[in-house]
């Protein structure tokens, strides 16, 4: 059994953070432009919203701290390449409970709207 070259595990994961990275930032400027142009929505609104930016805040800092330990720290180690670290709870884990809170929000904004129960349902469901 032969195993992959160094570099083709460097990649992805490298490419991962840096995207992570990106996508952050346009998430800040989201959070930003809905702290401007809502300022009078429901104080549930505005936990929902910085309740997840803060979420995603600490997923980022998470993998900005495997990406550290990875390429600077262990600089020439490849056997730090397989370590878990915390990425076990970066990604699947606070991953799905930012989804469940959104896809849960949007259910129920939904729901509100049409007042069908079947809807909501199906919503829900596609969790």
């Amino acid at each position: 059994m032969t195993t992959l070259p160094h570099w083709c595990r460097i990649g992805p994961q490298f490419v991962s953070a840096l995207l992570n990275s990106v996508l952050f930032g346009i998430l800040s400027l989201q959070v930003y432009i809905f702290y401007l142009a809502f300022p009078d929505d429901p104080a549930y609104t505005k936990a929902l919203v910085y309740g997840i930016y803060i979420l995603e805040a600490v997923q980022t800092a998470l993998t900005f701290e495997s990406g550290y330990r990875m390429y600077v720290s262990s600089f020439g180690n490849f056997y730090s390449l397989d370590q878990v670290g915390n990425l076990w709870l970066t990604v699947p884990i606070l991953t799905a409970v930012g989804t469940v809170v959104a896809q849960t929000f949007y259910a129920h904004r939904v729901y509100r709207l049409s007042k069908s129960k079947a809807v909501w349902t199906v919503i829900i469901l596609e969790l």
